[in-house]
């Protein structure tokens, strides 16, 4: 029986998982920018909790995260929050992930996806869920 773990367009086998968890290899990361979101699902576990700017990453935090990811042999990095695209520089985070040879997989509500930004994330490769 052959069993694989999917992540995005990377699929990872057994001895690769195997392999990665013996030497503390990361696979993939989830990161939050921020917990702001402009819903208030009641089933999120955001929901009712109150958020600010301060309770963001600033880009410079963010970057030093992703690259220590990178260096920990991440392939991918997937982007959950509160709502990804109200974060201010989410493009400017999504690119720079992209310059250091990550995919990337965004869970987002899609309210914010404008046409230009569909097209951006297009070609970007950003997969979104």
């Amino acid at each position: 029986m052959s069993c694989h773990i999917r992540l995005g367009d990377f699929e990872f086998g057994p001895a690769e998982v195997a392999t990665a968890a013996r030497s503390g290899r990361l696979l993939s990361m989830e990161i939050e920018f921020s917990l702001r979101c402009n819903f208030n699902c009641p089933y999120c576990y955001v929901q009712g909790r109150p958020t600010s700017f301060k309770d963001e990453m600033t880009p410079e935090e963010a970057r030093s995260v992703l690259k220590q990811a990178r260096d920990l042999g991440a392939r991918k990095i997937i982007v959950l929050g509160g709502e990804p695209m109200i974060y201010p520089q989410i493009l400017e985070m999504l690119e720079y992930i992209r310059g250091l040879g990550m995919n990337v997989e965004m869970f987002t509500n899609g309210t914010n996806i404008t046409e230009e930004n569909a097209r951006r994330l297009g070609d970007l490769g950003v997969r979104v869920v």
